[in-house]
């Protein structure tokens, strides 16, 4: 049981990966160069909104920073899991990490809500830009959406 925070770190350093590689993914649909990528949703006119609970804030994916902003809001999370990964194990180390207690004192309830709130911001830049139209007819999310409308 004293070892299973080490292998919980682990898994979530695995997810981090996933979450790249599946952003890449998403990249390579839209084409092989940042200029190819840029070229694609430049061809997206049109300002929509975000969906909840952002939903009374609006984008347009052919302006010339969304793809970076796209990039940093879901990449965050790849630097910010190794930092809080790393820093698990140092707590852990020192007696410090607790992830029976609750209590502010200990590292276990800082180092969740960092996580929670970088994988729920990663998350949401993930779907928003896999729900592009762009990139519909690529993702396997989108035919479920299609069949629920």
């Amino acid at each position: 049981v004293r070892e299973s925070i080490y292998y919980d770190t682990i898994r979530t350093l695995y997810e981090a990966f996933v979450i790249a590689s599946f952003f890449i993914l998403i990249l390579q649909y839209l084409g092989d160069s940042l200029e190819d990528q840029r070229r694609m949703l430049k061809q997206h006119r049109k300002t929509e909104r975000w969906f909840f609970p952002l939903c009374c804030l609006k984008y347009n994916p052919s302006r010339p920073h969304f793809l970076q902003y796209m990039k940093w809001g879901i990449l965050q999370y790849v630097p910010l899991n190794v930092f809080t990964t790393i820093l698990t194990i140092v707590l852990q180390i020192q007696g410090s990490y607790c992830i029976d207690s609750w209590n502010p004192k200990f590292g276990h309830v800082w180092i969740l809500m960092i996580s929670f709130c970088s994988v729920s911001a990663a998350t949401y830049f993930l779907v928003r830009m896999g729900l592009l139209d762009e990139l519909r007819m690529w993702m396997v999310i989108s035919v479920w959406i299609d069949d629920t409308k």
